[in-house]
């Protein structure tokens, strides 16, 4: 009788699917739908599809959190208003309109509005020094000064921003590539810190950025921190140029 072989367990079939060492970012692609509307006629344009410019006050409303409140210029939309007006069940939300929405792929771009940024942004700031502790003192890096790294933080509004750039004391400057998504793009959940990594690779290499190491930072449900460190591999070579 042959001997028999003792079964895989889940942690060494997944580490025998892992590379060792740390993982390399080899390329960076952004793309963004057709469909752009500004935020100056972002108002004019959904009382225009949804019917609703008969209701007072809501153009008014729409203009001051889009201009005054959001930090960004402009909305991209998978959802033309062609489209729009080719399934009016898409405003009645007592018709069934997931089959065509997954057909078309509409998936709208930002939060169902249950999260508030005034509470979220003062939790980021008085917990983001803990996960960057956490993340950074396996390497050794941990004790530093923060202006020393590059930075890759999630956009989701010039508030949080606002918070994590004082917590930390950082320079003006050191989150530039986030406001810039920010301002151009709008928030788009978690596909924005792409573009914010490619922002900050631009700047660095146009600019000159000598900074070895960096940090992205994400923020989830929950609410949580995701903390990523990074590291230029070209650094030595930026720096002797």
């Amino acid at each position: 009788m042959g001997s028999l072989v003792a079964p895989v367990t889940v942690h060494e079939h997944r580490r025998a699917e892992r590379a060792d060492g740390p993982a390399t970012v080899l390329a960076i692609g952004t793309a963004n739908p057709a469909n752009c509307v500004t935020q100056l006629d972002y108002a004019d344009f959904y009382c225009r599809v949804t019917n609703s410019e008969h209701l007072a006050g809501i153009k008014d409303k729409l203009d001051t959190l889009c201009v005054s409140a959001s930090g960004s210029e402009k909305r991209f939309f998978h959802h033309t208003e062609e489209m729009i007006n080719a399934h009016p069940e898409f405003l009645d939300r007592a018709t069934p309109s997931l089959d065509a929405r997954l057909q078309i792929a509409a998936a709208a771009h930002g939060l169902d509005g249950n999260i508030d940024a005034k509470e979220l942004a003062p939790l980021a700031a008085n917990n983001v020094k803990k996960c960057l502790s956490d993340a950074l003192t396996p390497l050794g890096l941990d004790g530093g000064e923060w202006n020393d790294l590059f930075w890759a933080v999630h956009p989701g509004s010039p508030l949080i921003l606002d918070h994590i750039e004082s917590a930390l004391q950082l320079k003006p400057g050191k989150l530039a590539a986030s406001r810039r998504v920010l301002r151009e793009y709008g928030n788009m959940l978690g596909s924005t810190l792409i573009f914010v990594l490619d922002e900050q690779r631009r700047r660095m290499e146009e600019e000159g950025d000598g900074a070895e190491w960096g940090v992205i930072l994400g923020f989830g449900p929950g609410f949580t921190i995701e903390t990523m460190v990074l590291h230029a591999p070209d650094h030595d070579s930026r720096k002797k140029n």
